[in-house]
């Protein structure tokens, strides 16, 4: 049974349902919880979700092999979630074979700042479509793996150079 605390914070997430970006196709992006379950007693066990049609378990779509045998059209531009490694007091912290945060673009990297404590300088979705661009544009392919892609500003596919660490370290 959920602590009254957790019975709260649902009820909280509940109402402040995210708009759904491709409601216009008809397609679910994210579960989110929709209504409480409810026993007889009136007691809060659970909630109800959408289901996501043809979800993959997220290790298949993280760990390269996986997502290879799979076939699924995904690549680490998809994958991009580097950015929570860097926020203040983040219980995940980099390591020394930890992509540095300097190869996000700049103009990527302002869409994320400029409202991080002031919600009145957040950056409207037209500045993310052209700071996106921007960098997607400044990408190029890594010579040596070619589902790697490099900003030409870095010259320095990181992933690639990441990769040899690991494997080098590998028991």
């Amino acid at each position: 049974m959920p602590t009254p605390e957790r019975v709260q914070k649902l009820a909280a997430i509940i109402t402040h349902q995210p708009k759904e970006p491709n409601s216009h196709l008809n397609h679910i992006s994210f579960a989110w919880p929709k209504s409480v379950l409810k026993d007889a007693q009136a007691n809060c066990v659970g909630f109800l979700m959408p289901e996501i049609k043809e979800a993959k378990e997220l290790i298949n779509v993280y760990n390269y092999q996986k997502r290879k045998a799979l076939k699924l059209d995904v690549d680490w531009r998809f994958l991009r979630r580097g950015l929570l490694l860097y926020a203040p007091n983040s219980l995940i912290q980099p390591v020394d074979r930890t992509i540095p945060l300097e190869i996000v673009h700049l103009e990527v990297l302002r869409c994320f700042n400029d409202g991080y404590k002031n919600s009145n300088l957040r950056s409207t979705a037209g500045d993310w479509v052209k700071a996106l661009r921007l960098a997607v544009n400044e990408l190029t392919i890594c010579e040596k793996v070619d589902s790697h892609y490099y900003s030409r500003t870095d010259g320095k596919c990181y992933r690639r150079d990441r990769s040899n660490d690991l494997q080098s370290i590998r028991v």
